[in-house]
């Protein structure tokens, strides 16, 4: 059981956030330095706009923290919508539109980051 009767967490559960907050944060410096990269650092607007630099740094962050937010959503509101169907059927509907809610979070961050890529 990962969650004691007492309500203290188990250092299994501790070891799990923790190993997620690295994977997050992995993928968002791995995002940022991909779009970095293609994108070319320290480059001035052509109409004289001003600095575009941190449009790629904004777009990295955009899509891989909204993509992993997503992730956790579906991947939580997933497993308690199966173990909710399970036992009472009449509720899965009403889940799957919570995960569909957690999908549209990738979405969103998707077309932010196309909003800024338009912007360059």
């Amino acid at each position: 059981m990962i969650i004691m009767a007492s309500g203290k967490v188990s250092a299994r559960l501790k070891t799990k956030r923790a190993l997620l907050v690295l994977a997050i944060v992995v993928v968002a410096l791995t995002a940022i330095a991909v779009v970095t990269i293609a994108r070319g650092e320290g480059e001035v607007a052509p109409e004289g706009g001003g600095d575009v630099s941190g449009i790629p740094i904004g777009m990295g962050l955009a899509m891989g923290l909204a993509g992993l937010g997503a992730g956790y959503a579906i991947a939580v509101a997933g497993a308690a919508t199966m173990s909710a169907s399970t036992e009472r059927p009449e509720l899965f509907f009403r889940g799957f539109l919570i995960v569909a809610l957690g999908e549209a979070v990738a979405i969103y961050g998707l077309i932010i980051a196309i909003l800024l890529w338009v912007k360059m």
